[in-house]
Order: structure tokens, then C-alpha cells, then sequence
């Protein structure tokens, strides 16, 4: 009977100390399952974090497109304005020239933009560099007529010229 006390007594200690392990292992669990979820929930914030940078991403493709439209339709040949503003209105190749360069400025002042882009600042001001260039252009035209007239009115002989 007193080898099954002490049998006993060895029994409860080793019952004893298992459950101290037992205990610390489900501490150990414990820590693992916190960092299992703070793994997780660092994962699901870069997930996150990822899907707003290929939202932004597209965003800014989209915007960049955008861009390069706009300036394509807005922007003028560099030889536009110069011609506008420059050329002799005589002769045909300077006359073909400036035609030429007004259908342009033309096209460019009729392009269709959607609404959110009319209020850019930036194609305000190209609007009024174009309005600025026709008005240039139509002053010079007008001027280059009007002494055209006068011209073809003195040169008539059943005209008087007063200058």
C-alpha cells in the first residue's frame, strides 16, 4: 500500500507538472493565435492598401489619357500663330497660308469638350489665347481689306478718290 502512496504521489506530481505544460502551452497558443491575427489583420490592411493603388493607378491612366487628348485637340502648330499674326496678306502662297492657318485655329476653338474639363484653368486660357489670335488675325484682315477697297475705289475712273 505505501508503494501505491508514493506510486500515487508520483502520479499527482507528474498530473501536476503536465498540467503546467498544459497551462503553458495554451499560453504559447494564445501568443500564436494573437499573432496569427495581427499577421491577418495586417494582410487585409495591405490588401487594402493595394487595391486603392491599382484604383489609383487606373485613375491616373485614365487621367494621363485624358491629358494627352485635351492637348492634342487644344494645341496649335507652332507656325499658327506666327502666320496669324505676321504674314503679308498678298500673294497666294501667303493667302493659302493663313486660310490654312485659320481653319486650324478654327478647328481648335470648335472642339467639343466634356463639362468638367471646360473649367480647367488651363483651357481657359488657351480659349483666350485663341480668342486673342482671331482677334489679332481679324483686325489685319480687316485693315488689309478695307485699304484693298479704298484702292480698288481710287483706281476706278468713274469714282472720285478722296484720301
Amino acid at each position: 500500500i505505501m508503494d501505491s502512496g508514493e506510486r500515487v504521489a508520483q502520479l499527482l506530481d507528474y498530473l501536476q507538472s503536465s498540467l503546467f505544460e498544459v497551462e503553458q502551452m495554451l499560453c504559447h497558443l494564445g501568443d500564436y493565435e494573437q499573432l496569427l491575427n495581427n499577421v491577418r489583420d495586417t494582410m487585409e490592411k495591405l490588401e487594402y492598401k493595394y487595391n486603392q493603388m491599382i484604383i489609383e493607378d487606373r485613375n491616373l491612366k485614365s487621367l494621363l489619357q485624358v491629358v494627352n487628348t485635351l492637348v492634342n485637340k487644344l494645341d496649335l502648330d507652332p507656325a499658327v500663330p506666327r502666320i496669324l499674326r505676321n504674314y503679308e496678306l498678298e500673294g497666294h502662297m501667303n493667302i493659302e497660308s493663313c486660310t490654312n492657318a485659320a481653319h486650324q485655329l478654327q478647328k481648335a476653338c470648335n472642339v467639343e469638350l466634356p463639362p468638367g474639363l471646360s473649367l480647367l484653368q488651363a483651357v481657359a486660357d488657351q480659349k483666350k489665347y485663341f480668342k486673342s489670335l482671331i482677334s489679332t488675325f481679324s483686325q489685319r484682315l480687316m485693315t488689309f481689306l478695307i485699304e484693298r477697297f479704298k484702292e480698288q475705289v481710287c483706281i476706278c475712273p468713274y469714282l472720285a478718290c478722296s484720301s
